[in-house]
Formats: C-alpha cells, sequence, structure tokens
C-alpha cells in the first residue's frame, strides 16, 4: 500500500475513507475500537496529498493505523481498557506513536485491549468482548486483540501491541495475522502505560512480515525518555525479508522444544505446527529436538515478575478506584499486593538464570520454533480447555504457555499463520531467534510465508 500511495496510485483520501468505511461496517461486530479519530484522519489524509505530490512523505505517507489503547496519545484519550482512566487525555505522543506518524502514518484511532493489558482475552465490562474476525462468538486473544481484529479485518494493515506476557503473538496467532515482539530493549516504551516495566515490549501486528519489517525499521532505535532501550542501529529488517523469499534456509538450524509438545497441546495445533517443520525442511533449514528450560517454570517466573511490577504500579490506583476496576483484573491485582519484595526478587534472579540457560541453547540454534499458542482462539468467556487425553487447564494458562517464556528471556520472536483448525480458526507458528537478531526470524518467515497460502487468506 505504501508504495502505490507514493508511486500515485492510490490517494491518502481515498485510501483512509475507504478504511473508514470498513471500520464503520464491522465494528458492530467486532469491537475492536475504543476511539475512532474519523476528522484527525481525514484532515492527515488531505495533508498528505499535497505531500505525496511534492515528494516530500515518509515511508508510511498515507498508510491508515491504529494504536493499543495503552500507547499515549497527544489530545486523544488513553484509557487502558479502563473506567479507571476513561477521561484521561495526554498531553504528548508515546515515542512509537511518534515514530510512525514521523513516517506519515494515518492513525484511525485506539484499539482494544483487554483492562491494563492484563489479560490474554481483550473482553472486559467496560469495553464488552472485542470479537475474532473468522468467527465473532472466539475471542482476539490479547491483550492486542483489538489491535489483531483490527489487521485481521482488513480495517488497517498495520497496528501497534504491546507484549509482556504474548500480547503482541497471541492475538497474531488467533487472528491470523503476522505479530512480532522485538528484543527487549530493541523499541521504546516511553509514554506507553505499563504491565510490567521490566517484561514489557512494543511490537507490530501486520498483514505481512514484510510489514512487520518496516515497522521494526522504524520503530527501532535508542531513546533517552526509556533507559532500558539499548542504542543499537536498526539491521536491514526489509533486506532480511528479501533474502527469505529469494534464497533458501540452508545452513539455518531451527531447534524444537520436543518436551514442551508431549502434552497438552490440540491436536489440530499440533497438525498445524508439524506440517510447518515440514515446510522449513523442505526450505533447506535443518530442524532438530532443542532442550529448553520448561515452559512452565519460565511461565512462573513470568507471572510472578508481572504480578509484583503491576501490583506496584497500581497500587494507589486500586486503593481508591477498586470498584472501577473489571472483577478479573482486580482479583489479579489484589493478589499482587501480596508479592513481597523476596519473591520479587527471586523472579528477578531466575529470570538471570533463565535467560543464561536460552543464550547457551542459542549457541546451538539459529531459532527456536513452537506453536505460537498450543489452542486456538477459545470461545469468547471460556474458561477450561479438555485436552483429547482428559487433561483439563485454564484457558488463560494454556494461551499463554509458549509465548511468556520469550518475554521473560527478552528474545525476538515472530508468530506467522500456519494454518486453520478444521473449524476454520487461525494457528501461528512462533519463530524465536537470538537477542538483537530479528533479522534471523524475519528472514525465515519470509520464507515460510512465500512458501505457504496462509497469509493471504482473510476472514
Amino acid at each position: 500500500m505504501a508504495a502505490a500511495l507514493r508511486k500515485g496510485d492510490l490517494r491518502p483520501t481515498e485510501v483512509v475513507e475507504a478504511a473508514l468505511a470498513r471500520l464503520h461496517a464491522l465494528e458492530p461486530t467486532l469491537n475492536a475500537f475504543v476511539t475512532v479519530t474519523e476528522d484527525q484522519a481525514r484532515a492527515a489524509a488531505q495533508r498528505l496529498e499535497t505531500a505525496l505530490a511534492r515528494g516530500e512523505a515518509g515511508a508510511l505517507a498515507g498508510v491508515p493505523v491504529a494504536f493499543k489503547d495503552l500507547f499515549e496519545t497527544a489530545g486523544v484519550r488513553t484509557t487502558g481498557g479502563s473506567h479507571v482512566l476513561a477521561d484521561y487525555v495526554p498531553t504528548r505522543d508515546a515515542t512509537a506513536v511518534r515514530r510512525l506518524l514521523a513516517a506519515d502514518a494515518v492513525s484511525l484511532g485506539k484499539t482494544t485491549t483487554h483492562e491494563f493489558a492484563f489479560g490474554p482475552t481483550t473482553d472486559s465490562p467496560y469495553l464488552g468482548p472485542t470479537r475474532n474476525p473468522w468467527n465473532p462468538d472466539h475471542v482476539p486473544a490479547g491483550s492486542s486483540g483489538g489491535s489483531g481484529a483490527a489487521v485481521a479485518a482488513g480495517i488497517v494493515p498495520l497496528a501497534l501491541g504491546t507484549d509482556t506476557g504474548g500480547s503482541v503473538r497471541m492475538p497474531a496467532a488467533a487472528c491470523g495475522v503476522v505479530g512480532l515482539k522485538p528484543t527487549y530493549g530493541r523499541v521504546s516504551k516511553f509514554g506507553v502505560l505499563p504491565l510490567s516495566w521490566s517484561l514489557d515490549h512494543v511490537g507490530p501486528l501486520a498483514r505481512s512480515v514484510a510489514d512487520a519489517a518496516l515497522a521494526l525499521r522504524l520503530l527501532a532505535g535508542g531513546d533517552p525518555l526509556d533507559p532500558s532501550t539499548v542504542p543499537i542501529p536498526p539491521d536491514d529488517y526489509q533486506h532480511a525479508v528479501r533474502r527469505g523469499r529469494e534464497e533458501t534456509l540452508r545452513g539455518l538450524r531451527i531447534g524444537v522444544p520436543t518436551a514442551w509438545l508431549d502434552t497438552r497441546v490440540d491436536p489440530d495445533v499440533r497438525a498445524a505446527f508439524d506440517t510447518a517443520l515440514d515446510v522449513l525442511r523442505e526450505l533447506g533449514a535443518t530442524v532438530e529436538p532443542a532442550d529448553l528450560p520448561p515452559a512452565d517454570v519460565m511461565t512462573l517466573v513470568n507471572r510472578l515478575i508481572t504480578m509484583g511490577e503491576a501490583g506496584a504500579y497500581h497500587a494507589d490506583l486500586l486503593r481508591r478506584f477498586a470498584d472501577q476496576y473489571a472483577p478479573d483484573v482486580r482479583a489479579r491485582l489484589e493478589v499482587a499486593q501480596f508479592i513481597t519484595a523476596r519473591d520479587y526478587l527471586t523472579g528477578q534472579r531466575l529470570r538471570g538464570e533463565l535467560a543464561r540457560e536460552m543464550a547457551l541453547v542459542m549457541q546451538t540454534f539459529d531459532a527456536i520454533a513452537t506453536p505460537t499458542m498450543p489452542i486456538p482462539a477459545p470461545r469468547i468467556g471460556q474458561q477450561r480447555w479438555r485436552y483429547p487425553d482428559g487433561q483439563e487447564e485454564a484457558v488463560q494458562e494454556a494461551m499463554i504457555r509458549f509465548v511468556a517464556p520469550f518475554s521473560v528471556s527478552g528474545q525476538p520472536a515472530l508468530s506467522v499463520p500456519c494454518g486453520f483448525t478444521p473449524h476454520g480458526l487461525p494457528v501461528g507458528l512462533q519463530l524465536v531467534g537470538r537477542p538483537f537478531e530479528e533479522r534471523t526470524i524475519l528472514r525465515i518467515g519470509a520464507a515460510y510465508e512465500a512458501a505457504t497460502p496462509w497469509h493471504t487468506q482473510h476472514p
């Protein structure tokens, strides 16, 4: 789309009007937006008509985008998906927002989130449930569910989300789009309402690996306003995508944590994943078993750190506005008040040990592959998942089991569509790389995408 706009094949005003029309047609069903900035979008599109004619426009000139409602947006309310901040209107843009707008993207508004990003279903009594474009009886996952649904439904080709325990990658998998969690420190979190300072990541959801790569190029880089960012220049991510499309994967070793897959994986998800591994082998990659730390242990560490940091951030708000929180989030935050400093520091110590273990594993492998989620998108309101062998698991526990570990290790992780269940629900393939080597997983993802039809299928 960006290329067509620059060449004059499309006009920003036409693109934005089409996007707004689709948004209004689908929003009564999807409930993907909290706030629609219609007037601002039209004004920006009109301004870009002139800028494009002068050859002065940025890389995303005229491209409609959306931002999860955790990103501060100057003059536009930022609610965090909560009654608590229903009237909060920031005076500044988050760094990630500013960088996309500086590239002349056109914001259509703010997308829904599980309240304060503290849940994987994007369902709350304040906003109501956001629905999966493939089947409105199912969740889009979360907590960036509105961004995932908006991209999958073709409202915008690009949206931003946050990922603390999988909240970019889960909606990508559930909605059949691409989701990228960059390395921790690669993209600034300044101006993003926090869930867990030391685990929060910012990343794009997009229709293709190439679009995610372009977004990362614009987002990446140090930020003096966020001390956690690392001032490493971004790679040529688009070159990595071209390599993936044009070359084999010969010489790359991909590890599969077979112990993670022994139990509690839906058979339809497992079948799609196994087929995806066959495609990677056909593309020339070597696919071998990998011995990773237990997923349940890494997920527990993620939960311990998240609870400690979220409990601290919300302590005062919870005392003042407890009755305005959603019941599920309020319950988690009330439990979080009992996390001690010793508990929290133990979690951070274990995080360091697990990151070192992962670094040793990555000396052998260029990437790790897993299903993004071990189950497809559950039904709205579904609490338990029953596997064919009779085991049961809380839906929220199942959804995060393969994604939360890599928020703990801080490694870059990419989810790409890899098929559908017999009921028509998307399945995601997760590719995990070495820290600050997003180019490798983008190359593998682009190669897989070029060899399969899944990214071309839309609801």
